[in-house]
């Protein structure tokens, strides 16, 4: 690595860092205005305001991340590139037989950099942190009261799935309320209990749901389990008395905690391979929206280094020492690929065709970008 590619990264992680510090602390400052009130309440109530607005925005600084990648690296690409043109430090490099394409080399390098750390932001943080991030406000952080819930269908045994309330920390639902379908209610219309743990699968054991303390129907806690299509769906301690006490029952499901207590949130957050097995999967019926969310996990990455690929040969022909013209340029640049992601989300949604949807921009702006790029390798 040479001084010059040192020089050019430093400026461009500079500005990316600058202006990533900037969009959060404005959106920091007009949010805690706007609920300086709930601040106050929610500090009085965990006995520390620094750490509940702290954990609030540390979280919903990575969920900026997520959404604001694409234009970081765009902006500070465009913002380095018109730095040297301005500073005239382009033209001793290239006047050295250096390249235009080898001079915006470490800037590729570093937006694939920024893309990978995106995509294990996506991947591997959010969707661990789905109760932060259905915080609306400072006081909701923690959720010492539960996370409020509603009512989910398992389209594969026919249970509707309802409760009170989720508690994120030991993945337990508060008050579970599990209608049953015609051929599960022998003993009743529902299953009450006071509370319900999520268990994944181990040894001969499904995955589903450990009713505590039934309160209704009792008889069912003495009867053997209960059958829909030769599947055992709901186990009691008759059939299986070494994991189910006399007073709990066992409901088999294969939705997760995480897709009852998240909801949309989930459908947006979580990671790929939890959507793509919902998806595989008979027990939920997922809308298109998460169909495009799954493709556009594949395309999102492909489409910022589209951006930027687009970007540079507009940058480096506007060679003048205007900079703001050159960055009205790129803006206008930005904000057109932006509309039109949105305008394809919008109608392959609305049309059922969710992966056209996530694909045609990708189709679309890959030859602009070759071909805008072809100048730049000769």
């Amino acid at each position: 690595m040479t001084k010059i590619d040192r020089y050019v990264l430093r400026n461009f992680f500079k500005t990316l860092v600058l202006w990533y510090l900037c969009l959060v602390g404005l959106y920091v400052v007009f949010d805690l205005f706007t609920n300086m009130d709930s601040i106050i309440s929610s500090g009085v109530e965990n006995g520390n305001i620094i750490i509940t607005i702290g954990r609030y925005y540390f979280f919903k600084s990575f969920q900026f991340f997520d959404i604001l990648v694409s234009l970081l690296i765009m902006t500070s690409a465009m913002i380095t590139l018109s730095t040297m043109i301005r500073h005239n430090e382009m033209i001793p490099l290239l006047a050295a037989g250096v390249s235009q394409l080898r001079i915006i080399l470490p800037i590729i390098g570093a937006a694939l950099l920024v893309t990978f750390l995106a995509m294990a932001c996506r991947e591997l943080l959010l969707p661990q942190y789905l109760d932060d991030l259905l915080a609306k406000k400072p006081s909701e952080v923690g959720r010492k009261n539960g996370t409020p819930i509603g009512g989910i269908a398992d389209h594969q045994t026919g249970i509707q799935l309802n409760g009170d309330t989720a508690f994120w920390n030991d993945e337990t639902i508060e008050a579970p309320k599990f209608i049953m379908p015609t051929g599960l209610n022998i003993y009743g219309k529902s299953i009450e209990a006071k509370s319900a743990k999520y268990m994944r699968a181990s040894g001969n054991r499904p995955a589903g749901y450990m009713l505590k303390e039934v309160t209704t129907p009792l008889e069912l806690l003495s009867n053997d389990s209960l059958k829909l299509n030769d599947q055992t769906v709901v186990i009691t301690s008759k059939d299986a008395p070494d994991w189910v006490s006399s007073t709990d029952c066992f409901v088999a499901s294969h939705i997760t905690f995480h897709q009852i207590a998240g909801g949309e949130i989930w459908e947006q957050y979580g990671s790929t391979l939890e959507l793509v097995e919902g998806a595989r999967g008979a027990s939920l019926k997922l809308g298109e929206s998460v169909y495009f969310v799954i493709h556009s996990r594949v395309t999102q990455p492909l489409l910022d280094m589209t951006l930027l690929l687009l970007g540079l040969p507009i940058i480096l022909a506007k060679s003048d020492r205007n900079v703001f013209k050159a960055l009205g340029v790129g803006a206008l640049l930005i904000v057109a690929f932006l509309a039109v992601q949105m305008i394809c989300k919008n109608v392959g949604i609305s049309y059922h065709q969710p992966i056209l949807g996530a694909w045609f921009p990708l189709i679309m702006f890959i030859p602009l970008a070759a071909y805008s790029f072809y100048d730049l390798l000769r």
